[in-house]
């Protein structure tokens, strides 16, 4: 599985990959957790970012 995450529009895509679902996504610096309607990114050298799923799609 594969998850792309980008600083802006404009930035090339993170690419992090994961073994199966529910597992946690790793890539060279980062990685991400799902958790519910969360997903925690962290990185190297830097706070933690937690973004919360505020509507269901």
């Amino acid at each position: 599985m594969a998850l792309e995450l980008r600083r802006d529009a404009n930035a090339a895509p993170i690419v992090l990959t994961a073994p199966a679902p529910g597992l946690q996504y790793v890539g060279d610096t980062m990685s991400a957790t799902f958790s519910g309607s969360e997903i925690k990114i962290e990185e190297a050298d830097k706070h933690p970012v937690l973004c919360r799923k505020a509507t269901s799609l």
